[in-house]
């Protein structure tokens, strides 16, 4: 919260903090006045604190809140007092609670907001939610939305929303059917990862059952090079696996069609045979038959990405599909290997042809021949050059969003974000917009805003301008919302060293009330005039001279000195921070802390309580990886310090 809400008048005699009357008026619905307090207002929300400073000229400052019922605006201006909100209130008035914080940027009450009305969710009020979601930029509701839309949609398609969504909205319905079947994208990709990620296992429990029949032998096989008896020997943990490969090298021992290559299951052994020899680290003390003669096979043609091998068959397949590009240009390539690397590609494949008789062809044109034959070559090995990034990266970009290949989407993303110039960051941010890269869109933006006089010159904004003013209108708000976050992170710097100036204050205080420093010091010793200046002269120094004067001045019973009420608050802050009064040698501790007991502290006086202990906690956690020099000095001379009226 902004110190802005200690600007009330505080009478430093008593020791009491009376909040001043009611500044502004808010007006809501039906004529009806809500009286507030400006600095509260200014504190909770930046939009207020720049409404009110824009009016303070003017003698009226009445802030008009309309289309809202006055009651949701009544629990809005105490929820911005007291941070509280009942369950009740959020049921009752959550929809507008969630505007309003959205509004005036209330990011604590649209959290909350968001949380209960996910909780409210039915089948009626879904779609109402969806939008309001969608209005009010809240992400987490909207996903909630979706979510329930996509388990219920039978029963949401019959309900008046979705009919009228389907007439106003029909952006909004796209959005809805494009979310249910990513989602039912995402199940197929998953149930596809299980099926692949079980033949990978079912293949390493292959390798460790071979080697174990190589090494130890089972049942029925055992080690070549040495008498094996099998009789006796007892079935393994992997028993299954182990019978069904001892039955295939009974077969390929024995068949006498192995070296011509026609027998299926002697090509799978082989498979088996040479996979071991792909993967084996120790070919020389390798039992498993083969194995150093296969290690030159590591680098020929065995590669998954390159051709098309069924381990359980043997079997290579032939190119069966033709990709055919801009000019009638045909790239031959493989079905399982498009179907493997992209669900959109494998989605095209599976649908029946016209004719069965025809040739199997996928077109991919409006993209040039090269950038065509780089995307087919990608989705093989899996690898892009730079040079090939730099000639292709848009069409690239372009290709992997259509067809869902998110490796390839996310090199182009990072290869293009180191491409931007003055000149084509507008037309990255527009591809990035309709390629959903939210990565390079970020980096266009930071770049636009970085550079934006630059990019006002160019023909890009030029023709931005003229047809594309909503995305126009998303740099401007970036642009502002980048600057109202420095403003934020300014003055929440401010605030901060403001808090530990008053918390080297009070370290300050306490150490020359019980050890002392060069002219002040405890009640009951007398000051060392050799005593060495501490490492906080500074703060200490000052206040020395404030107590000094406090001690002598005549006017600090009628409160008529500011410095004397400067020590008064000085003096009460310590008493609320205090947790030892009973061993505390500062003056009137106990006092102020029965005080405290018998009248209690206003919400203001506790928020400014709390803010300096939390500065006093980061400030003792810092303090080792600080340099001395570097330590934030308090300025007890500062206008603004003296009656803690303390600048935003």
């Amino acid at each position: 919260m902004s110190p802005n809400m200690f600007a009330s008048n505080v009478d430093a005699h008593h020791g009491e903090n009376e909040m001043a009357e009611g500044d502004v008026d808010i007006i809501t619905s039906a004529g009806r006045r809500i009286p507030a307090h400006s600095n509260v207002l200014a504190a909770a929300s930046t939009v207020l604190d720049s409404i009110l400073g824009r009016r303070r000229r003017s003698y009226e400052k009445p802030i008009r809140i309309l289309g809202v019922p006055c009651d949701s605006v009544s629990v809005f201006v105490r929820f911005l007092y007291s941070f509280k909100c009942t369950k009740e209130q959020m049921e009752k008035h959550g929809i507008h609670l969630l505007a309003l914080s959205h509004v005036y940027l209330v990011p604590c009450l649209k959290h909350r907001c968001t949380k209960a009305l996910a909780e409210q969710l039915t089948i009626e009020n879904v779609i109402d939610m969806i939008q309001l979601a969608r209005l009010c930029d809240a992400p987490h509701l909207y996903l909630k939305c979706m979510k329930f839309l996509r388990s219920n949609f039978r029963k949401v398609e019959e309900t008046e929303g979705w009919k009228f969504l389907q007439h106003h909205d029909p952006l909004l319905e796209l959005e809805i059917l494009q979310f249910t079947d990513e989602a039912e994208l995402r199940k197929k990709r998953r149930r596809r990862h299980t099926r692949e990620q079980n033949l990978y296992l079912q293949l390493s429990e292959g390798m460790d059952c071979l080697e174990h029949i190589c090494r130890e032998g089972c049942t029925s096989v055992g080690p070549y090079d040495e008498e094996y008896s099998c009789q006796k020997k007892l079935p393994c943990s992997k028993f299954d696996t182990c019978q069904g490969l001892q039955f295939l090298i009974r077969h390929f021992s024995t068949c006498k069609r192995r070296v011509k290559g026609s027998c299926s299951q002697c090509k799978r052994m082989w498979q088996l045979l040479r996979l071991h020899a792909s993967i084996c680290d120790q070919p020389d003390d390798c039992r498993v038959p083969l194995c150093r003669e296969g290690i030159d096979l590591k680098n020929d043609e065995w590669d998954c990405g390159t051709c098309d091998i069924d381990v359980f068959s043997g079997e290579m397949s032939e190119v069966d599909i033709q990709i055919v590009t801009s000019g009638g240009l045909r790239i031959p390539a493989h079905s399982a290997v498009l179907a493997a690397a992209s669900t959109v590609l494998e989605n095209i494949l599976v649908r029946p042809g016209k004719r069965r008789g025809s040739e199997r062809t996928i077109r991919i044109l409006g993209v040039p021949y090269d950038a065509v034959s780089v995307f087919i070559r990608f989705l093989y090995s899996f690898k892009c050059t730079e040079e090939q990034m730099k000639r292709h990266g848009i069409h690239l970009l372009a290709l992997s969003h259509v067809y869902l290949v998110p490796q390839l989407k996310q090199r182009c993303t990072k290869g293009l974000a180191e491409q931007l110039t003055i000149e084509n960051a507008v037309d990255m941010l527009q591809l990035a917009k309709l390629c959903d890269a939210p990565d390079l869109y970020l980096k266009s933006m930071k770049f636009l805003s970085s550079n934006f006089k630059k990019v006002e010159e160019t023909e890009g904004w030029k023709f931005l301008q003229h047809h594309d003013p909503w995305l126009e209108l998303e740099i401007l708000q970036f642009m502002d919302e980048a600057e109202l976050r420095k403003k934020r992170t300014r003055r929440h710097k401010q605030e901060l060293s403001l808090y530990l100036q008053l918390s080297e204050a009070m370290d300050c205080l306490e150490h020359i009330c019980t050890e002392g420093c060069t002219s002040v010091g405890p009640l009951d010793k007398e000051p060392s005039i050799k005593r060495q200046p501490c490492s906080k002269f500074d703060t200490c120094q000052g206040l020395q001279l404030l107590i000094r004067h406090f001690a002598t001045c005549k006017r600090r019973t009628n409160g008529g000195c500011l410095r004397c009420k400067r020590m008064w608050q000085i003096l009460r802050l310590h008493a609320s921070i205090c947790d030892q009064p009973n061993d505390c040698q500062v003056p009137l501790c106990r006092q102020f802390k029965l005080k405290v007991q018998q009248k209690g502290d206003d919400e203001l006086w506790k928020s400014l309580v709390r803010k300096v202990v939390s500065a006093r906690a980061m400030s003792s956690l810092s303090l080792p990886k600080r340099k001395r020099e570097e330590e934030p000095k308090m300025d007890l001379s500062h206008s603004q310090v003296m009656n803690f009226r303390l600048a935003a």
